[in-house]
């Protein structure tokens, strides 16, 4: 009689998650880029937030969940049944910042020293805001006491006349 077929499988699978990579900021239609380092390999799953198990192989569409931290849990399994997990945080971003420029109002009139104030707001978190007037850049800076993003500008070194100011504002 024989011969006999055998497997040994002493160890437990290995992950190498490739990507998203811990504290990395995703959105829209994600797909994961994971290995599963094992001889015997069954599968490997993801759930975010200790949801429901999917395979990596199928994609992750983050505007089904809300903006912000996440936790992720990768699960490789192999036949003999050890399993190996892992566990991320990325952050969702699927939603564009919001702007408003707060003074100077439409068509009014300033001089001297004025202060250029935005406010800016985003669920994950704001980079930088620019402000664009007379030809000029300028990052502006965020001022705790008001709440507004600000710049100073000495209005005496333009030319009188009217000007007009855009904002852009950059999430993480």
């Amino acid at each position: 009689f024989g011969p006999v077929f055998f497997n040994v499988d002493n160890r437990a699978p290995t992950i190498n998650i490739n990507s998203p990579k811990d504290g990395e900021i995703v959105s829209g239609m994600f797909f994961f880029d994971v290995d599963n380092g094992d001889v015997f390999k069954k599968g490997t799953d993801y759930n975010i937030d200790g949801a429901s198990w999917q395979p990596v192989s199928i994609g992750w569409n983050t505007k089904l969940i809300p903006d912000g931290p996440h936790e992720i849990t990768i699960r490789a399994t192999d036949l003999a049944g050890h399993i190996t997990t892992e566990i991320i945080i990325v952050i969702v971003d699927n939603h564009d910042p919001e702007i408003t420029i707060a003074g100077p109002n439409d068509d009014e009139f300033i001089d001297d020293a004025y202060t250029f104030r935005v406010v800016a707001s985003d669920e994950v978190g704001i980079q930088r805001v620019i402000m664009k007037t007379a030809g000029r850049e300028k990052l502006m800076s965020y001022n705790t006491q008001t709440g507004y993003y600000e710049y100073l500008l000495d209005t005496r070194s333009l030319v009188d006349g009217t000007y007009k100011i855009n904002a852009t504002v950059i999430d993480l």
